[in-house]
């Protein structure tokens, strides 16, 4: 009788606390589960594989802000294989000259110093007013080396000695200047790659050919024709209002002999035309629109590229050390037979092997190997003769003026002296291993770690975004086939058989190319192949769960209760395709991930984006493993390796997390732990 009167005793709880306990025990039903799940090795280590990319990808505007840069040799290989190679060479600047004072320029006997050099044809007019050190001007910072030439246009070039020189078609050379820089090699081995970098700026300083300064008063109209001795010169037209006010308005008509227009302008200060085409006999006018009167400074300049043609080539050379000169063509010639390698006769030139012809020149400083670094040698064949132990290597940069008859006749007609001066600052050469970075480089001096990370993050998100889209239809079709049944299901089904039945990789391939045609974004039209046919299995297998979920005891006694079909769904139906869904988003994003990598290795795809199935189709583009054609050997191995290796790390970790899910869930493989 006691334990009766206890039980009755006892408070009964309340829909609250039922509530509450329920929501405890279901919390720490999922941190066991948890705990559970850690304790599988395989599902553990995918989690932390996946979260270590995915954040990877998440910090790559901070770990890669700039992945496409060039930052190292092409084809470096990962650095961290440097300690296997005992000839390996470290990265280094073995001529780092930025010409901070005049210690700085040399005479050629000096190393690491700049010197000049020049050579003056007997037809030449240049008067060589020296080199000198400009602590006014420079690329980075004030400082710079300057060679100067004065023209003296009051000395005539006879035109018939040019002109015999034309009939045997030679280029004839008024001037040929040079800046040179000379450096010592004293490694025992020579480096995988050299790069040289400087500035430089080419000023042609010509006397305008038309210059007035007039005064107008309002309505008052000024009218001038061009006199050339040419048909036409390439000039600068600048019409300049001097002290220009409110009250200071003028209209510019130029017109051409045969009264063809080019322009009118109406102007309240300057006018400035480059690369403006003046001819012989064209006529300006210039008409004083304002209140007040103006006066107007006119200028015609030619510019000084076109009237004095000038060609920059790079030499490089080496020092015949027995007799304290720069080696012969044929010294180079025999030289470099040694090593097995054969100078094509067009580089082989007095002034050296010829490197790169036809340097940008502008006449402000140009940065020549400083945004895209340059090879010292165009050839890599050269750079293994070059830095032999011991050698002394020139360097030179030689502009060479030619002049043609037409330019030769203004020239003759200029009103003054042209001033010709070549300045160069900031002259590096540096010397690189083979080995650079986590994961070395690809042909392009790119870092592969940097571009890698880079991408992962679009192939997560093509990945994720594409199996969530699928999941959303997959489970939306096969919760209402299964469940509804009827016509409903037929229809579906039917739909799903269509889209199962046809080949997934050549119908992804046509779709990928029609987008392309149509210029639809690479990463939109990617997600949206991959989200159109990725959905019908899982509708299918989704409908087979529900057919055997909505006959059970619960679902009848809510449907007796009156309960809405979306109801029974979303409560008692939904909840038991979960695990399902989850397994699927394991296996989905995977398989779309990978998707998006086939169709960008086969070329079919063209991603914007640093793909990692475009890395690995450039990369076997050029033969990693010399299959390709190429012909580079093993030596881009590392460039292929590393993002297929990326991707069996994706695969792996989906497969591993979903196989410990489902080793947690299944009573067939469930353990006791």
């Amino acid at each position: 009788m006691g334990k009766r009167e206890d039980m009755s005793t006892k408070k009964e709880l309340s829909i609250e606390e039922l509530v509450q306990k329920y929501r405890q025990a279901k919390k720490i039903r999922r941190l066991h589960a948890l705990k559970q799940f850690f304790k599988i090795k395989r599902g553990a280590v995918g989690l932390v594989i996946l979260v270590t990319l995915t954040t990877l990808s998440l910090l790559s505007p901070i770990i890669a802000p700039n992945p496409n840069e060039s930052v190292h040799a092409p084809l470096s290989k990962p650095s961290w294989l440097r300690p296997f190679d005992p000839y390996a060479v470290k990265d280094q600047y073995i001529l780092d000259n930025h010409i901070d004072s005049s210690d700085d320029i040399g005479t050629g006997e000096d190393l690491g110093k700049v010197y000049t050099e020049y050579s003056l044809s007997p037809m030449s007019k240049f008067i060589y007013q020296g080199t000198r050190f400009n602590d006014k001007d420079g690329y980075m910072d004030n400082g710079s080396a300057t060679i100067e030439f004065i023209d003296n246009t009051s000395e005539e070039i006879s035109l018939s000695k040019l002109e015999t020189k034309q009939a045997e078609n030679i280029s004839y050379n008024m001037l040929n200047m040079s800046f040179c820089i000379k450096f010592k090699w004293d490694m025992d081995v020579s480096p995988y790659i050299a790069y040289l970098a400087f500035a430089h700026k080419f000023v042609i300083d010509v006397p305008a050919i038309y210059s007035k300064t007039i005064t107008l008063e309002p309505n008052e109209e000024f009218n001038d024709t061009i006199n050339l001795p040419i048909s036409f010169v390439f000039s600068t037209l600048s019409i300049n209002i001097k002290d220009p006010s409110s009250g200071k308005k003028i209209e510019v008509k130029y017109q051409k002999e045969d009264g063809r227009e080019v322009f009118t302008e109406t102007t309240d200060s300057t006018i400035i035309k480059t690369k403006f085409q003046v001819s012989n006999g064209d006529k300006i006018r210039i008409t004083n629109k304002g209140t007040q009167s103006v006066t107007v400074e006119i200028t015609i300049t030619p510019i000084g590229e076109t009237i004095y043609p000038t060609q920059v080539n790079i030499y490089f050379n080496l020092w015949n050390q027995d007799e304290d000169r720069e080696m012969t063509p044929e010294e180079i010639d025999r030289y470099m037979d040694e090593f097995n390698v054969r100078v094509p006769r067009p580089e082989l030139t007095p002034h050296g092997v010829l490197a790169y012809d036809d340097i940008s020149l502008a006449p402000d400083w140009v940065g020549w190997g400083y945004d895209v670094k340059f090879y010292l040698a165009a050839r890599e064949v050269y750079i293994k003769p070059l830095f032999q132990k011991g050698n002394i290597i020139i360097i030179r940069l030689m502009a060479t003026i030619r002049l043609s008859q037409i330019y030769l006749t203004l020239r003759n007609s200029l009103p003054g002296n042209v001033r010709v001066s070549w300045s160069i600052d900031d002259i590096r050469v540096e010397v690189q291993g083979q080995y650079y970075g986590l994961m070395g480089t690809d042909d392009q001096g790119r870092d592969i770690f940097k571009m890698i990370i880079d991408g992962l993050k679009i192939s997560l998100l093509v990945g994720f975004i594409a199996t969530f889209a699928n999941i959303a239809i997959g489970v939306t079709l096969g919760l209402v086939s299964g469940y509804i049944g009827g016509k409903t299901d037929e229809v579906i089904m039917r739909v799903c058989d269509f889209f199962m039945s046809i080949p997934g990789l050549p119908l992804l391939m046509i779709l990928a190319f029609i987008f392309f045609q149509m210029n639809i974004d690479p990463l939109i039209s990617i997600i949206v192949v991959l989200s159109i046919f990725g959905w019908a299995g899982m509708a299918r297998t989704i409908r087979s769960q529900v057919l055997t979920l909505r006959v059970n005891i619960y679902v009848e006694a809510a449907r007796a209760s009156g309960a809405s079909t979306f109801y029974i769904i979303r409560k008692h139906i939904l909840p038991g395709v979960w695990p399902l869904c989850l397994m699927y988003l394991m296996v989905g994003v995977v398989g779309n991930i990978l998707a998006e990598a086939g169709l960008s290795f086969l070329g079919i795809l063209r991603p914007n984006w640093n793909s990692l199935g475009k890395m690995i189709q450039e990369a076997t583009g050029i033969s990693a493993g010399g299959a390709g054609g190429g012909g580079l050997g093993l030596k881009a191995i590392h460039w292929v390796f590393f993002p297929g290796f990326i991707l069996m790390l994706i695969g792996y970790s989906f497969y591993a997390i979903s196989d410990a899910y489902d080793e947690l869930v299944n009573p067939k493989r469930h353990k006791r732990f």
